[in-house]
């Protein structure tokens, strides 16, 4: 292999992809501009659709309440829920007239009273975002009632709820702030080189292959 021959072949190749504005815009500026525009743009976006989301009132479905009354006089006052009546729950989550549906065993009430463990189903919809925030909400409700009843039955036992917490465990992140933005950006930059190496180099390879046919 005559190595002047290639040299020169290999200037001359480069020499036409520069020339070409078409090639210089998806080598520099397509991977340069519109990748993390994607990237941080897309999450803007999303953070944004949760927020919104958040501050939205999810209509819900309860089957049973009246198996639940001190639960479902809460749920009635609750700001963020709007109690519908659907016969047909799992066509209204479908169609997104409910975010959630819930159900309380028949039994709720005299299990609480009795100290016993009583159950709750969350019905929802995880491909949807405002579904799945609603039986996250509905979670946290429900673990605040759970949280009151654990103190109403252990005052009745005359025991302090600290026992139920023997060890408190505390996290403080030491990291400077140029630490964590530089680990952020050793998890997206490889990606980022991963991608505009195969962009840029896609172009030349079609020109260098339509060019030799």
């Amino acid at each position: 292999m005559n190595s002047k021959k290639v040299k020169i072949i290999y200037f001359k190749e480069m020499k036409d992809m520069l020339r070409d504005r078409r090639t210089l815009i998806s080598m520099i500026l397509v991977p340069i501009l519109l990748f993390p525009i994607l990237i941080f743009g897309m999450s803007s976006l999303m953070i944004k659709m949760t927020k919104q989301a958040a501050k939205r009132v999810n209509p819900i479905v309860v089957i049973g309440g009246d198996n639940a009354p001190a639960l479902f006089s809460q749920l009635k006052v609750d700001k963020s829920f709007e109690i519908v009546p659907e016969n047909d729950y799992q066509t209204a989550l479908k169609d997104k007239k409910i975010t959630a549906a819930l159900e309380f065993s028949t039994d709720f009430e005299k299990k609480i009273d009795a100290g016993d463990s009583a159950r709750i189903k969350i019905y929802y919809d995880a491909a949807e975002i405002r579904s799945e925030m609603a039986s996250g909400k509905l979670d946290n409700l429900f673990k605040a009632f759970q949280d009151s009843v654990v103190t109403e039955r252990l005052k009745v036992k005359k025991v302090d709820r600290s026992l139920l917490h023997p060890v408190k465990v505390q996290k403080e992140n030491l990291a400077p702030k140029e630490k964590m933005g530089g680990f952020f950006l050793a998890m997206f930059l490889p990606y980022m080189i991963m991608i505009m190496a195969l962009t840029g180099a896609m172009y030349q390879a079609i020109d260098l292959t339509a060019g030799e046919k």
